[in-house]
């Protein structure tokens, strides 16, 4: 019997980036990029088909917020602390916290409320650029980040295997894109760090 994987496209689109289903055109989520804390909001998208095809392809994207979140309408966040190798999540409204376990490494840890379990991200690969998300306790890989080193219009995908519960997609999503903006992305680095697309 064969795993399913689902593959959510990350695009750039100004200051936000547009996560994509499978088919690389539904938008998912819509994430916006700040200078200011929290530098990363994400949220889940639901937009009527009339209004995105009324608005066209290189409108803002148009966020509805989901009202079935705790809380709050924002799915996740995302806190950078200038000279910190740590990250402060917030995944409905529960704090949150995506750890490197040294300065020498390229690895990120936290606990996910999801798989109730410790979730590390880790290099898949020495040059690629991707990572994978792993179950260190059973050796299970959740998901991966495929990088697009040299595009200017796509970050790369996710590909998400199994079927996953909505937290424990959302905080693949966050962590993934949080631990690229510590080790991988210039371009998504800046527009967090400098709140304007690179």
């Amino acid at each position: 019997m064969s795993v399913p994987i689902q593959m959510i496209h990350v695009h750039y689109h100004g200051k936000y980036l547009k996560l994509l289903d499978s088919d690389d055109q539904t938008q998912l989520y819509s994430v916006r990029i700040s200078r200011e804390s929290p530098q990363m909001e994400m949220v889940r998208v639901s937009q009527p088909p009339l209004l995105s095809k009324l608005r066209g392809t290189d409108a803002e994207p148009a966020t509805y917020h989901d009202t079935d979140n705790t809380n709050s309408s924002s799915a996740c966040t995302a806190a950078f602390r200038a000279l910190s190798l740590g990250v402060t999540m917030r995944v409905r409204g529960k704090e949150v916290k995506l750890e490197r376990s040294s300065a020498l490494t390229r690895t990120y840890s936290f606990q996910s409320a999801g798989a109730e379990a410790r979730l590390t991200w880790e290099a898949d690969g020495a040059l690629s650029g991707d990572f994978r998300l792993v179950d260190r306790a059973d050796h299970g890989v959740l998901a991966r980040f495929r990088n697009k080193l040299f595009s200017n219009a796509e970050v790369g995908a996710f590909e998400i295997v199994g079927d996953v519960s909505e937290l424990l997609r959302e905080e693949i999503l966050i962590s993934g894109l949080s631990v690229l903006v510590m080790v991988q992305s210039l371009n998504l680095a800046t527009m967090v760090l400098l709140g304007v697309s690179a």
